[in-house]
């Protein structure tokens, strides 16, 4: 019987001491895989603030320059990224209904303070076929300084190549009509949900 006893004491004793390992694991490393599976998101938010960084410093410079807010749409966290120096905000676009033709069409969109002007865009996921790429910057730098139609639906336009473009507009991917279309509707939703979480906390 006291071999029994002895047994169990064995038992219950490594199942807490494993149990203790495993939690503090998790505890000591949850941040850093956090960290490492945004680390494309943290990338573009230093890249568009024109924020020295490299491979080692790169979590360090972000937590130093960007400040993260939480806020909940439909029962989904979204962050928010602000930073001080360059007063912008950033957030990232793609997570809700709308969707690229193909797939999902994930990125970072960095906005001046008053949300009024794109500072710049980057795609971090997309599933579009080839030769409609909306990653490449040849088309993403478009959006640079980009000012938005404040008051309006149709915030922005991608519009057809050769047109003679209006102050929110840029040329679409060539051949790619209905993807250029998606990524307009993908931008102007994440733009007002955004918006509208940023005006009720103020």
């Amino acid at each position: 019987m006291k071999r029994y006893i002895d047994l169990l004491i064995y038992i219950f004793v490594l199942a807490l001491l494993t149990s203790t390992a495993f939690i503090s694991m998790d505890l000591l490393f949850s941040k850093r895989i956090e960290q490492n599976q945004n680390e494309d998101f943290y990338r573009a938010i230093l890249t568009h603030n024109n924020l020295e960084f490299n491979d080692d410093d790169l979590f360090d410079v972000f937590e130093s320059e960007i400040e993260v807010q939480k806020f909940y749409y439909e029962n989904k966290e979204l962050n928010v990224y602000f930073c001080d120096a360059t007063k912008t905000i950033s957030f990232v676009f793609g997570i809700f209904d709308q969707a690229g033709v193909w797939g999902d069409i994930i990125g970072v969109m960095t906005l001046d303070e008053n949300l009024e002007h794109i500072v710049d865009l980057s795609v971090i996921q997309q599933e579009e076929q080839l030769g409609k790429d909306v990653s490449s910057r040849g088309f993403l730098d478009q959006f640079k300084d980009l000012p938005l139609n404040i008051g309006s639906q149709r915030l922005l336009i991608i519009g057809p190549l050769g047109d003679e473009n209006l102050p929110y507009e840029v040329d679409q991917l060539a051949g790619a009509t209905k993807t250029s279309d998606s990524f307009e509707a993908i931008l102007t939703e994440s733009y007002f949900i955004h918006k509208q979480l940023l005006e009720e906390k103020n």
